[in-house]
């Protein structure tokens, strides 16, 4: 069935059949059963889900049980690729010698540890005022890079405190705009009273910043798109390419109170500035024999 059948899917149930000797409790197996299963396994293109919580599935209850693992769930790529974060757990044993599995499936891909910084954050005001004193408390070290390296940590740390707690709640650019809705309707049949008034610019105050926020977030998260997808998602990738390109052209420079415009000028005063700012070559040269290496 499996050349007929496209997409996710997932293989589970009791095989009566194990893999290898460590499958058993008593290491006995039969080499040709385990070799065509593997063979068919293999066939199929599945991978096995890993039992998380025990090493065995079936027991004969006996006072010197027989113990195997028997039940199993295997998946094919595109449903790994699809729900990477599935997982496999066993449930309590009532009355059957089989133990019954639980299969959790989930859409969600679990989020990085690592430490990003959000461009979104510089729009909030309070953010500069409450993280760059732990670039300034940072331990003073003999060497620059590890000055820099403290400093960088200091900052980070301090960062994620305050994104922590400055974390808007997901309604608050919907109860915004409900409120200035309510409030300009509240105003054509009736003027403001001074409280309502100042509680709407409050409203149009914070909405601005929000958006700002959120503006800048997928702006950056556009840009990593870009970068991890590629030719993979040409169409995305190349608008926002173009968008750069135009957003990022020199239109003039200014050497000295003069404006240069043509394409050639803009070349060599660049030139000549980096020139100065990095040094001219040098020359290279080596005093060993490449013949005799």
């Amino acid at each position: 069935m499996q050349p007929l059948i496209s997409g996710p899917w997932i293989l589970v149930g009791d095989f009566n059949l194990i893999c290898c000797a460590s499958e058993k409790n008593t290491g006995n197996l039969n080499p040709t059963l385990c070799t065509l299963f593997n063979d068919t396994l293999d066939s199929l293109g599945v991978v096995e889900l890993p039992l998380l919580d025990r090493l065995y599935t079936w027991s004969n209850k006996r006072s010197s049980p027989v113990m195997a693992r028997l039940d199993r769930a295997f998946v094919n790529t595109t449903q790994c690729s699809a729900y990477p974060n599935t997982t496999l757990t066993s449930l309590v044993r009532p009355t059957s010698d089989h133990t019954p599995l639980l299969l959790s499936i989930a859409s969600t891909i679990p989020k990085t540890n690592l430490f990003r910084f959000e461009n979104s954050w510089l729009r909030n005001p309070s953010f500069l005022p409450e993280v760059l004193p732990a670039w300034l408390d940072a331990p003073a070290h003999a060497d620059a890079a590890g000055s820099l390296a403290a400093c960088l940590k200091m900052t980070r740390a301090a960062a994620k405190v305050w994104a922590k707690r400055m974390r808007a709640p997901p309604s608050l650019i919907p109860n915004c705009k409900f409120l200035i809705m309510m409030f300009d309707f509240l105003e054509e049949s009736r003027c403001l009273s001074p409280q309502e008034a100042d509680l709407r610019t409050m409203c149009h105050d914070k909405l601005n910043q929000a958006v700002k926020e959120r503006a800048a977030y997928w702006k950056q998260r556009g840009k990593q798109k870009a970068l991890r997808e590629g030719d993979s998602n040409t169409q995305f990738f190349h608008a926002h390419a173009t968008q750069r390109m135009c957003r990022n052209a020199i239109k003039l420079v200014e050497v000295d109170g003069v404006q240069l415009t043509a394409h050639e000028g803009k070349i060599a005063a660049l030139t000549t500035h980096y020139k100065k700012t990095l040094g001219d070559p040098g020359h290279s040269n080596f005093s060993f024999d490449l013949g005799t290496i």
